[in-house]
């Protein structure tokens, strides 16, 4: 039996006066500004319904601000939506340009070592997708550095590499391929369709609408935190 994706009346919201209540920066915005500035809220999300069925390849496409990485981490249960209902019937993974948590102190293989316990990964099965995640990254003898030093290039190459470690139904990829150095994006393009494969659903985010169409079977048009349209491909 087959498992869909289902969200109903998905909306995410953000209190922006709730936020800034009784701050300092608050009120020199008020002093200097408007004082109502922050008397509203913003819907990073409008009243999503979506049913995605097993062995599709979504895309989501749309500008800054449209709703794509919000939408990506409420799959992913990353966020809880303001309101609304969702259905996620898989184990996730969700492979972002900037938002893999490194501790910034830490070295790249005590980062890595950390999420893949955080993962569940067996013991005796971390050593060698540590060493596994040196090699596809590629950035040599900074792996047994702190973060703090590397480049977005660098921190771009070891997410994508530990998350390779891990196996899930559900794929979830945001902006995968921008933040990416030429060597490494070539590794993506070689590797992306094999993780695909192996996933029950994989549903990408980006401005790329050529590399959407290229992977995708239909493709989800966001616009101000709304569907705008859905086309198949």
């Amino acid at each position: 039996m087959k498992n869909s994706i289902i969200l109903s009346d998905i909306s995410l919201v953000y209190d922006l006066n709730k936020k800034f209540k009784n701050t300092l920066k608050k009120n020199i915005i008020n002093t200097l500004i408007d004082k109502n500035i922050y008397n509203e809220k913003i819907f990073a999300l409008k009243k999503i319904n979506l049913k995605i069925e097993e062995n599709s390849v979504v895309g989501l496409y749309g500008p800054n601000g449209s709703g794509k990485t919000s939408l990506l981490k409420i799959l992913a249960k990353i966020t809880d939506p303001t309101e609304g209902s969702l259905e996620v019937p898989y184990n996730s993974n969700f492979i972002g340009s900037t938002d893999f948590n490194f501790i910034d102190d830490a070295t790249g293989e005590e980062n890595t070592k950390l999420f893949l316990k955080l993962k569940k990964i067996k013991d005796s099965e971390i050593n060698e997708k540590i060493q596994n995640i040196f090699e596809i990254s590629k950035i040599g003898n900074f792996f047994y550095q702190p973060v703090k030093i590397y480049s977005s290039g660098m921190k771009m190459r070891l997410a994508f590499a530990s998350t390779q470690m891990i196996k899930s139904d559900l794929l979830l990829m945001d902006e995968w391929i921008s933040a990416a150095d030429q060597s490494m994006r070539e590794y993506i393009y070689t590797t992306i369709h094999d993780k695909i494969e192996s996933s029950k659903i994989t549903i990408i985010a980006s401005h790329n609408h050529e590399i959407l169409k290229s992977n995708c079977s239909q493709i989800i048009y966001l616009k101000n935190g709304e569907i705008e349209n859905i086309k198949s491909v």
